[in-house]
């Protein structure tokens, strides 16, 4: 696939295997990327890494709905529509569920999986308005082999990737 001239979006971009993916889509051409993150110095500090991306850096919160609607109206504004979404955003903690705080367990559930699942909502009239639409769900292996004090992590990974088969069986 020729990724040239494709507009994406895509969260949790500012670090890890969300920067990575943004050097490899560079690399392939791509040059009109939104970013979402939760902190606005790695953002901004992206421009600086990646000059040659038309970057829109857009702040907010994955597992917040209303800063999901601002990202999809900025890409709408920006680009009047989407190519490829890139859901990466994801949080974990680690220790014995007894001692995971309620606020832990909630903020996980929603970045990881209900922020990715209302996103790919919000943003499925754009791409499927593009002639190769995608949508790219990044989860672990962590959904499938479920490991002792990841119990809510390794939850909300296996929902994405169940999640993820299912969008591919109704959007085929």
């Amino acid at each position: 696939m020729d990724l040239k001239n494709k507009k994406v979006l895509i969260t949790g971009g500012s670090a890890g295997i969300g920067k990575a993916i943004l050097a490899e889509l560079e690399y392939r051409g791509v040059r009109d990327i939104a970013v979402m993150g939760r902190r606005k110095e790695p953002l901004a500090a992206l421009a600086a890494e990646f000059p040659a991306v038309n970057f829109r850096l857009l702040t907010g919160d994955v597992g917040r709905a209303a800063d999901l609607d601002r990202a999809v109206a900025t890409v709408t504004e920006a680009w009047g529509g989407l190519d490829i979404l890139i859901n990466n955003a994801g949080v974990v903690s680690a220790g014995l569920l007894t001692e995971a705080s309620d606020e832990d367990v909630i903020n996980q559930i929603n970045i990881n999986l209900t922020g990715l699942i209302l996103l790919t909502k919000k943003c499925l009239p754009l791409l499927q308005q593009s002639k190769e639409g995608a949508i790219m769900n990044i989860s672990s292996g962590y959904g499938y082999i479920a490991m002792p004090f990841y119990s809510v992590y390794a939850a909300t990974k296996a929902a994405v990737s169940q999640f993820s088969d299912a969008m591919r069986r109704e959007l085929a």
